[in-house]
């Protein structure tokens, strides 16, 4: 049994052309924009820079939208488990551990369960 790495997001452009917003009154920031117009709040950051935006502004976008996908498998072990729904114990920082013992409990209730199933 796999289980997937965390899912990514990645940014696809509906076509290449670069096209000019006006910002116009009662616009929030990227974040409404890039609804409005289709595109991304990474795009508009990417192509304008970070900034406060004013009515009357000029932004360059470009169509796009994000997707999801799964950028590879890992084997289905307790330490897999552990480190994609506790804290991966390489990483874990003062005050942010997780549970050391997360894998041995993931360990001890499968044995349970492949023992439940020889009934």
């Amino acid at each position: 049994i796999k289980m997937s790495e965390t899912e990514k997001d990645k940014i696809v452009y509906d076509n290449e052309n670069e096209d000019t917003y006006e910002v116009v009154e009662g616009d929030r920031g990227y974040s409404s924009i890039a609804k409005k117009i289709g595109t991304t709040q990474s795009v508009l950051t990417k192509l304008n820079g970070v900034k406060v935006i004013h009515p009357g502004d000029k932004l360059k976008y470009k169509k796009a939208h994000l997707e999801q996908y799964i950028p590879g498998w890992l084997l289905f072990t307790p330490e897999n488990i552990q480190k994609q729904y506790n804290i991966d114990p390489t990483k874990a920082q003062p005050g942010h551990r997780g549970d050391h013992t997360y894998a041995d409990k993931i360990r001890f209730t499968y044995a349970l369960i492949v023992a439940d199933e020889s009934k």
